[in-house]
């Protein structure tokens, strides 16, 4: 199916493929209408990755799959992807948000590499990647929320495979990260 039309509303959910479906993202609108974007000409696995809608595109960055996770980042259109850029990090398991309707914050996730999780963020553009703030210990699997244009929440995850009921706020115009109530 087509993403295209289902890019008009100003409010967006991006779902990314399973482990057994991982050609496949899912969109849904604020409404709760979902779209099914599917492209078969995607070069990486969106098990694990992350994304956004930016400047009316979908963009998914990294995920992978048991052994490997990628630093790469794709523009979907309809039926095709384009390369847009590589993170400073390979990422299965990050977490991200929408800043500005031109950025993609890309916080924490899990490196194959380093078979550990990731304290680096950062943003991406559609010229490149530049590095975020450090998160406040690194984390994977975790959710981030944008909560206005001054303060972003952190919550849960996981801290060497461990899940924690953590939140931390961030601080956008102080750039700190403030403790937030821990999770029942």
């Amino acid at each position: 199916a087509s993403c295209k039309k289902q890019l008009t509303e100003k409010e967006y959910v991006l779902v990314t493929g399973s482990a057994n479906d991982n050609d496949k993202m899912e969109v849904i609108d604020k409404k709760g209408k979902t779209t099914v974007c599917s492209s078969k000409t995607f070069p990486n696995k969106v098990s694990s990755a992350t994304g956004g809608v930016l400047e009316e595109h979908i963009l998914i960055c990294g995920g992978g799959n048991q052994d490997d996770s990628s630093d790469e980042c794709y523009k979907l259109d309809q039926q095709s992807a384009t390369f847009v850029t590589n993170m400073t990090a390979k990422r299965k398991y990050a977490s991200s948000i929408v800043v500005n309707q031109k950025i993609l914050w890309v916080t924490g996730g899990w490196s194959s590499d380093l078979d550990s999780g990731l304290a680096s963020t950062e943003y991406i553009t559609s010229k490149g990647s530049i590095p975020g703030p450090e998160l406040p210990f690194a984390i994977s699997a975790h959710i981030m929320v944008a909560i206005n244009n001054d303060f972003s929440m952190l919550i849960g995850g996981q801290i060497d495979k461990e899940t924690i009921a953590s939140t931390y706020f961030y601080d956008h115009k102080e750039q700190i990260w403030i403790s937030g109530p821990n999770m029942n």
